[in-house]
């Protein structure tokens, strides 16, 4: 069985299928995603004015857990993002 997205969660939360506590418990079983996917890509222009994307990858990472080392990098990485790139809009 696969995890569920953050957005599925949500729209399951809205139709009271899901609550609060239902939801936490399949967090920690590993049956919730735990990040969001953007909607649309960030890039910015190299000299050539060519669109390119940046990109965080933990090589060898898998499918294992964060720490919350891990955790607070992306987060300072996707404010790294918001603050140089621009959005793409319905291309991710």
């Amino acid at each position: 069985m696969g995890r569920l997205t953050l957005n599925e969660i949500d729209k399951l939360q809205e139709a009271g299928i899901l609550d609060t506590e239902a939801v936490t418990e399949m967090q920690d079983r590993g049956l919730v995603g735990s990040r969001r996917r953007r909607k649309s890509t960030p890039y910015m222009l190299n000299k050539e004015g060519k669109k390119v994307s940046p990109q965080l990858y933990f090589k060898g990472h898998g499918g294992g857990e964060d720490t919350n080392e891990m955790t607070t990098f992306r987060k300072e990485f996707n404010e790294l993002i918001e603050k140089y790139t621009t959005l793409e809009k319905g291309v991710a």
